[in-house]
């Protein structure tokens, strides 16, 4: 194996991706690491290769790693530490709706709901407490401590009576648990992505090696990491998941199925490394470290950007944070070494 110097202005102190670099042999020709930058800026070529829209009217909160909360404005890339893991990463959720009246400065007020799943968190140390169409309790854990309780209406008017310190709530619908709002209002989608010359620029058209590492919620049918396409769900490579259990890999050209593949037996795990070979023949991924799962591509698609954390037309959400992708070109030892590269990020 080839031995690499120490590359301390790209790797700082991180010898887990150091790490990583070894086992591929070389290093990626595509590194992009919230988790170490802080920002989605490409650590190969030094500069931010993405193309990003939100066009929220009210911040978006994200929290900060130290007990509080980072606000984010409409364009804003969000980065953040992860509820369910505490691992640094950037924010990618899908559109919501945020249904209750001065979210930051909390109130008892009643909101009329339809039938169908919610979510109510706060934050402090008080409670929120339901009636009318729908009842329960929810109580804080402290002043940065994110909680959430998931309910039901009948459909109707729900009262939320706020007793002692509530420094913020949200109520949104939905299976997912969204950052914090600071308005009632509409956010849209995150939208990442890297097109054009600055996505030619490092993927070929033959495949490569890629590696993503993600952290997800619990019970979310379904969302992407990364779907890696021409702009149509006709030509695309796409990696994520489709159940609570499983990591997906797979692979359409000219609107024909190449292969669709699946790693299972993941519930509970909520932060995934997925190490993918993609190529005309075999294609393989593991998970964490898992036995590889593999299909066979008869055709490579021709691509031209990469969707990050949903498809290319804006499906499957992740609703979760992305730490890290990295990607090496055909014929790299990394190919070979997928078992090892998911489990050393």
């Amino acid at each position: 194996m080839l031995t690499l110097p120490s590359r301390r202005g790209l790797l700082g102190a991180d010898w887990t991706l150091e790490n990583v670099t070894r086992i591929a042999e070389g290093m990626p020709a595509l590194w992009l690491s919230p988790r170490l930058e802080g920002s989605w800026r490409d650590r190969i070529s030094g500069t931010d290769l993405t193309t990003f829209s939100r066009a929220n009217t009210a911040p978006t909160y994200e929290p900060d790693g130290a007990g509080g909360l980072t606000a984010f404005s409409s364009g804003q890339r969000a980065i953040g530490y992860s509820p369910e893991t505490g691992v640094r990463g950037g924010s990618i959720f899908g559109q919501r709706t945020q249904l209750l009246a001065n979210p930051d400065a909390p109130a008892t007020q009643s909101v009329t709901l339809s039938a169908v799943q919610h979510q109510l968190t706060l934050f402090g140390t008080g409670s929120v407490t339901l009636s009318g169409a729908a009842t329960g309790t929810l109580t804080g854990t402290g002043a940065s401590n994110r909680v959430s309780l998931s309910f039901t209406p009948t459909a109707g008017s729900v009262t939320f009576t706020v007793s002692g310190s509530v420094s913020r709530f949200n109520l949104t619908a939905g299976a997912v648990v969204y950052p914090h709002l600071g308005g009632a209002i509409t956010c849209p989608a995150d939208v990442l992505s890297i097109d054009g010359t600055n996505f030619s620029q490092w993927y070929q058209q033959a495949g490569g090696t890629l590696l993503v590492s993600a952290s997800r919620q619990a019970n979310i049918s379904s969302g992407r990491y990364a779907t890696i396409s021409d702009g149509t769900m006709s030509n695309r490579i796409q990696v994520g998941y489709s159940d609570e259990a499983n990591a997906n890999l797979a692979m359409v050209t000219a609107s024909a199925l190449q292969y669709d593949i699946y790693i299972t037996g993941l519930s509970g795990i909520r932060k995934r490394s997925l190490a993918c070979a993609l190529k005309a023949g075999t294609n393989s991924f593991s998970v964490n470290g898992s036995t590889l799962s593999s299909g066979t591509a008869a055709t490579m698609p021709t691509v031209n950007s990469m969707r990050i954390g949903a498809f290319p037309t804006g499906g499957d959400v992740l609703n979760g944070h992305i730490h890290d992708i990295l990607y090496w070109p055909p014929g790299s030892p990394a190919e070979n070494r997928l078992q090892q590269l998911s489990a050393a990020l």
